[in-house]
């Protein structure tokens, strides 16, 4: 803290008169605590203004009794300092406090009163000016994200000063990515240009780089642009697209969506387009890693796994396997690998003619449609987070749905060690294994006049099951609340525990009376 000091020219009278007070100041006491020198000025508070042309500074001093003096000080000298004559200049904007403290001389020391006297300094800084803020940076995008983020404001990234939006005017401007050549603006139009005037980043979906400032354009009330000339404009920020898929990776604890995006060869993860792979007229192998459903393929024979596999379904493009004989399948057939499958955001498309996905450790589907009797079978667990899926579950071992519609009504079958559903709509024709309901809804229409809908014991902790046949609804041990009917009549159904019920009719719900 910088300090002045300052003799009233007041005191400089001598009062013959009083002897007794000046010897008195011989014994003024220790440096921390000498007599009082009963100051005295105005506290009321002071605005200053700070600009080219329009700077104010205001004069205050303390009045003190003989001999002692006074030393001025401001709490922060980045908004005001003050000098011995208790001149108060602006620095910044802002507040601080001056400070008046009287001191006595003794012996070549200053010994400092108790006493000091305050008074409030707001500076209202009109210097109008502009910067990016230190470390600041735009992420990488992925071309991928247009339509599936909301625009980003870039404000954030800049300082202002004073404060944007009280009488400044900041524009965004495309620079040229090649000094000197405008037509080297954004020129893969990666940006939506009107989103751009408003500060925000929109992606529209092709990849490139863009090179963008921020600017001072305008000024009202006292604000002026002449003290600070090369401070009216930022540094340039450079915004690159890279070019990318996105996928859905997983799901949170409330389960969620997730969405992450990958670049295509960027930052270490790459994916390779399914159509350089698949293709010919033999059998295919995929090695561990990630691959783009990037065009429609229609390919006659087998995708063999050899790792872990990751396959990306473009929206509206089909993977056509053409007939019965052809699957997806872990080329060990000891059911050592993982093969996960993710849609695009937004994806309406169908993934066609798989017929067989087989001997896998895992399977993980997080959305797409799958139709013409896929079958999923000889696989360790299956999980099913998402997507439309007409198929059979053969020979499985878990099968866990969390969301998504499985079946619809036609032949379509499941037999495993346990079907656990968590959400979702599945509707078959027959379960073969137990089932354990948390959510979501199951019907199992069986028609066959001699078989049950569902073989296996059924525990429903929340969720809708229906179970229908011509012979017997379940065998099986039932765990929940359970109704069922001779004919599906409204009025004929009763409550049934226990054991499974020779009845052809079984669901969880009252019937409407």
């Amino acid at each position: 803290m910088k300090k002045n000091y300052f003799k009233n020219l007041a005191q400089v009278a001598v009062l013959l008169c009083a002897p007794l007070f000046i010897a008195s100041c011989d014994e003024f006491g220790t440096v921390d605590n000498p007599s009082s020198a009963y100051p005295t000025m105005s506290t009321a508070a002071v605005t200053l203004d700070l600009g080219d042309g329009i700077t104010t500074t205001c004069t205050r001093t303390a009045d003190v009794a003989t001999p002692a003096y006074v030393e001025y000080s401001s709490s922060d000298e980045k908004v005001a300092t003050v000098d011995g004559n208790g001149l108060v200049t602006p620095v910044g904007g802002g507040t601080c406090e001056i400070i008046a403290k009287p001191f006595f001389f003794k012996d070549g020391a200053r010994l400092y009163t108790k006493e000091e006297i305050k008074y409030s300094v707001t500076v209202k800084d009109w210097r109008a000016r502009i910067a990016l803020k230190e470390g600041a940076k735009i992420p990488i995008y992925n071309s991928a994200m247009a339509g599936t983020v909301e625009a980003i404001d870039m404000n954030p990234l800049l300082d202002v000063w004073p404060l944007k939006g009280d009488g400044i005017t900041i524009e965004y401007v495309l620079q040229p990515n090649k000094k000197g050549d405008l037509t080297t603006k954004d020129p893969k139009k990666i940006l939506d240009q009107a989103e751009l005037l408003k500060g925000k980043i929109k992606l529209t979906g092709k990849a490139g780089v863009a090179k963008v400032t921020a600017k001072i354009t305008k000024t009202t009330l006292k604000f002026e642009q002449t003290s600070f000339p090369k401070a009216q404009e930022t540094d340039t920020l450079t915004i690159e697209v890279k070019e990318g898929v996105a996928y859905i990776s997983g799901y949170d604890a409330k389960g969620k969506a997730v969405t992450s995006y990958m670049f295509k060869d960027y930052d270490g993860q790459k994916y390779t387009d399914l159509s350089t792979v698949v293709k010919g007229t033999n059998d295919v192998y995929l090695e561990a890693g990630w691959y783009y459903l990037d065009q429609d393929i229609d390919f006659g024979k087998s995708i063999r796994v050899k790792g872990d596999v990751n396959i990306i379904l473009a929206d509206k493009k089909h993977l056509d396997l053409q007939n019965s004989s052809n699957s997806i399948l872990d080329e060990t057939a000891k059911q050592t690998h993982t093969l996960n499958i993710y849609p695009e955001p937004g994806m309406t498309g169908q993934t066609q003619h798989l017929p067989t996905i087989q001997d896998f450790k895992a399977l993980n589907i997080y959305g797409g449609n799958f139709y013409d009797a896929t079958n999923i079978k000889a696989i360790e667990t299956v999980n099913i987070h998402n997507g439309v899926l007409e198929c059979n579950f053969v020979d499985a071992g878990t099968v866990n749905i969390d969301k998504g519609t499985i079946g619809k009504y036609k032949d379509y079958n499941v037999k495993a060690n346990a079907l656990n559903i968590n959400g979702g709509t599945v509707n078959v024709v027959s379960v073969t294994g137990n089932i354990n309901m948390t959510g979501g809804t199951l019907v199992v229409k069986q028609t066959a006049n001699d078989k049950y809908a569902v073989v296996g014991n059924v525990t429903v902790t929340k969720g809708d099951l229906t179970a229908q046949s011509p012979y017997h609804a379940v065998d099986g041990k039932l765990t929940g609340t359970f109704y069922s009917s001779t004919t599906g009549a409204a009025k004929s159904w009763k409550k049934v525990s226990g054991d499974s019920t020779t009845d052809p009719y079984l669901k969880t719900v009252n019937p409407d009376e």
